[in-house]
């Protein structure tokens, strides 16, 4: 199923609504473009009870003048990706924003390289991607990403928006914003949880060596946060804007077998702060496991600051809280 604006002049865009208590696409598309003057169509599922992607895409793209639509996908029970993936984008030479990807379901599952994302490579930002009042969301080797590549205008942060009571990622997942252009990186929120687990997975910002806006910040609000089997949650920077910080509250976190969590710079913007703000418990286990704010060789930006204030701090088997400097710029504290 497809839609596609004209390459001339559209007077209104055209909508896809998939009106169904069950959509499964198996190794199909759901497109709505633009590649003339004129908005693209939204993509809207409004209350379906199962929505499942295998092998398949839907995506809202620009390649004109004109903004994406939107994509709106409502699953009363549960969205399911399978080597799939929901994207938006705003295409090298176009001049149009993005617009957002919401997602309201209970349960969000990510599998087999499957991506949500949203990217702008032209004059126009990239969009959001928010998931609502979910009980669950899981990825596996699969991710979520907002990013400004090489040589696009971003007038708006692309953020990053989780509500959800369980957030897991195993086996390579990963969530990330980032700029290599002229924006500011999204930020990555991820709200009222009562569980975060990350194994051998990734949550990053990253402002790339081409970037020329600060990198967004990452905030979590978890109950009880775990982050395992060299596990990474970072911000840096490679270019003279700064990196963003990182903020954890809860009740307890721990980071084990060379999990980390990270802020630096490599060039001459400065390193993000990490601020842990768990009440009860922090607890790191295992050699590279920790909290690191530094600056590598070569490097001109300031280190970021670490702050931390639980009420009880284990650190064992060659655990680490390390602010260092390896550049010209200072440490931090």
């Amino acid at each position: 199923m497809r839609t596609t604006e004209s390459a001339g002049q559209a007077d209104r865009p055209s909508n896809i609504t998939i009106q169904t208590n069950d959509v499964a696409l198996n190794n199909s598309t759901v497109t709505a473009s633009t590649s003339g003057t004129g908005d693209a169509g939204d993509i809207t599922v409004p209350d379906a009870e199962t929505i499942t992607l295998s092998q398949s895409e839907i995506s809202a793209s620009t390649s004109g003048a004109g903004d994406t639509g939107a994509i709106v996908l409502n699953a009363n029970q549960a969205l399911d990706l399978n080597n799939s993936r929901i994207r938006s984008s705003v295409e090298a030479g176009a001049v149009g924003d993005s617009q957002q990807i919401t997602l309201n379901t209970p349960n969000l599952s990510l599998i087999e390289n499957s991506e949500i994302s949203a990217a702008t490579s032209g004059n126009g930002s990239a969009g959001q991607v928010s998931v609502l009042e979910a009980n669950a969301i899981s990825l596996n080797n699969s991710s979520i990403s907002t990013a400004i590549s090489e040589g696009a205008i971003a007038t708006q942060p692309s953020n990053i928006e989780l509500q959800t009571q369980t957030l897991a990622l195993t086996n390579g997942a990963e969530i990330t914003a980032s700029t290599a252009g002229q924006g500011l990186a999204g930020n990555i929120l991820v709200q009222e949880a009562q569980n975060l687990s990350l194994d051998h997975s990734a949550i990053s910002l990253a402002v790339l060596t081409t970037g020329a806006g600060q990198g967004g910040n990452i905030e979590v609000q978890s109950d009880n946060t775990q982050i395992n089997n060299q596990s990474q949650m970072s911000a840096s920077t490679a270019s003279a804007s700064p990196a963003g910080n990182i903020t954890i509250k809860g009740n307890r976190l721990s980071l084990n077998s060379g999990s980390q969590i990270l802020t630096s710079t490599s060039s001459s913007g400065d390193a993000g702060d990490i601020s842990i703000l768990v009440r009860d418990e922090l607890a790191i286990a295992g050699v590279n496991s920790g909290f690191f704010a530094n600056t590598t060789v070569g490097s001109t930006g300031k280190a970021g600051n670490i702050f931390i204030d639980p009420i009880a701090v284990t650190l064992t088997n060659g655990a680490q809280v390390v602010v260092s400097s390896q550049g010209d710029g200072e440490g931090g504290a």
